[in-house]
């Protein structure tokens, strides 16, 4: 009899995970100068718990048009964040949009005063909305800070500074704005800012970090790293830390980081030819190099001549990528962001 009711209890878990989950500690930010939106989070909560539970079902971002994390408790799909972010594609402000999930929550578990909102939204004139939301129900402790561009909020914390912190790392000075994303998250890297991990020494058990350029498609951004699954007690920020320092930040994503040596294009491309129309150090030879969204280099060619065509037929490619140019010297002269559209 025992052992039908363990059974029974894991199976009732299981269907309570896959309905709803708990969510934590995030941040959405829009960078002023280029539309790019990012967003980045954590949750005590990984693929074991619930293999469709980890961090980044709170998120999701309409490139050029806005994001939002909704977190706390939320439905599994998490409709109130399908619901909202159907409302920034329709173009509405992020006062707007918190509105109108108040009053239209999808949810079955609990209703708008268990939920934490973080949203911001672009107009196509470039003004950047911001708006948190915390309900009066969600976990202590739990609480939201707004900044003119970006939304950081919390719930189930050890401590409600752990959201100071993310503050002050997003607006930690010398900082690109993928970096800041980043430098946020790390702002919670303590034991226990999820508090349900403080017994095992970590800030929680996945960890995600997102950043949406204005001409990516939905879906595909040009960075997406999760990390859902460690071994016990291995820190999942940590490990986010690693794989976003292997993209290279610097090099491969800051975009027109010199002089325009040559012309690209189309962009996006149609088909699987690229074309390319040099414009200065005509005597020169150049590499090209095509790096995907996790800063992986996947092609590389040696480009001569003034005019000509890069054939990248045989890598099937589709979404957002980055090609750089450099001399045969190492310099770095030119990076570009180049859209292969889906055949």
């Amino acid at each position: 009899m025992k052992s039908i009711f363990r059974v029974l209890c894991f199976v009732l878990l299981l269907t309570s995970l896959t309905s709803n989950a708990q969510h934590t500690f995030s941040i959405v930010a829009i960078d002023p100068a280029t539309g790019a939106i990012g967003s980045a989070g954590a949750t005590c909560l990984n693929t074991l718990d619930c293999a469709v539970c980890t961090a980044q079902i709170i998120s999701d971002i309409v490139p050029g048009k806005g994001a939002i994390n909704a977190q706390a408790s939320v439905c599994i799909p998490n409709v109130n964040l399908e619901n909202g972010i159907a409302q920034i594609a329709s173009g509405v402000s992020a006062e707007a949009c918190l509105n109108w999930l108040l009053v239209n929550d999808a949810c079955t578990a609990g209703n708008f005063t268990n939920r934490q909102y973080g949203i911001v939204s672009i107009n196509d004139q470039g003004d950047i909305s911001s708006k948190g939301f915390t309900g009066s129900n969600a976990l202590d402790e739990a609480n939201h800070i707004e900044g003119p561009n970006y939304a950081i909020q919390g719930n189930i914390l050890i401590a409600e500074n752990v959201l100071d912190s993310m503050e002050a790392g997003f607006l930690r000075p010398g900082l690109n704005f993928e970096e800041k994303i980043m430098a946020a998250l790390q702002g919670a890297n303590r034991p226990g800012a999820d508090s349900r991990c403080l017994d095992q020494g970590i800030s929680s058990k996945s960890a995600y970090l997102r950043i949406a350029y204005p001409d990516d498609t939905p879906g595909q951004f040009g960075i997406d790293l999760l990390i859902s699954l460690l071994p016990e007690g291995e820190e999942p920020i940590d490990a986010l830390q690693q794989a976003f320092d292997a993209l290279n930040i610097s090099n491969v994503f800051q975009t027109g980081i010199g002089e325009k040596v040559m012309n690209v294009f189309p962009n996006p491309v149609q088909e699987s030819q690229v074309h390319f129309e040099i414009l200065n150090y005509i005597n020169e030879t150049f590499d090209f190099e095509l790096y995907d969204a996790s800063g992986k280099l996947i092609f590389a060619n040696s480009l001569t001549g003034i005019s000509g065509i890069i054939d990248c037929s045989r890598l099937q490619l589709e979404g957002t990528y980055f090609y750089k140019v450099k001399t045969k010297g190492g310099e770095y002269l030119q990076i570009e962001r180049l859209i292969f559209l889906k055949k």
